[in-house]
């Protein structure tokens, strides 16, 4: 009998290691919760990130399931956002990218 929770580990740890891969060691990836994970590019701008998100913005192929990803992108103003701010526009970027997702990769910018 397959264990629905050791298979879905599974998968999470094959999507990490591709994102990080992907990404570089120099920028973090994270795994949140409920299949969010969290990219940050600490030395890099606005375009140099949109680079990196085009490299993992393609669907996936593992075990027969194709994998489409919904990204939302915000950017941390250092002078204005606090943790919390960050934690809403985070929130606000994942539910709209998730809303706008047409079964195609798609990448929303707030």
């Amino acid at each position: 009998m397959l264990d629905i929770n050791s298979d879905k580990k599974a998968i999470l740890k094959v999507l990490y290691k591709f994102f990080f891969v992907s990404l570089g060691r120099h920028n973090i990836t994270y795994y949140y919760t409920d299949n969010i994970f969290y990219f940050i590019f600490p030395k890099s701008n606005m375009e140099q990130s949109k680079a990196f998100l085009s490299k993992v913005n393609v669907p996936r192929k593992l075990s027969n399931i194709i994998f489409t990803f919904s990204i939302g992108v915000v950017q941390f103003d250092m002078e204005k956002d606090t943790l919390k701010t960050l934690n809403t526009k985070c929130a606000d970027a994942n539910i709209k990218a998730t809303e706008e997702n047409n079964g195609k990769s798609n990448i929303v910018y707030i």
